[in-house]
């Protein structure tokens, strides 16, 4: 069985600041490059999709998109 990863190694950087609020730090990013494998990646690409989704979603609710 073939797996399919969906992350971005090009856009992991991006993904982060939209929903952590800021940039990886440089040992966040070497990590991400260099020690993680493909599942693992994906498994923090899917929780950083799962938090910027959770943050819109507390933005909607207190009324900061109006």
């Amino acid at each position: 069985m073939t797996t399919t990863y969906t992350y971005s190694t090009e856009l992991w950087s991006d993904l982060y600041k939209d929903a952590r609020g800021f940039r990886p730090s440089p040992k966040e990013y070497h990590n991400w490059l260099m020690n993680y494998s493909p599942d693992e990646k994906q498994v923090i690409w899917d929780g950083l999709l799962a938090e910027l989704e959770q943050s819109i979603l507390d933005d909607f609710a207190n009324d900061q998109w109006l």
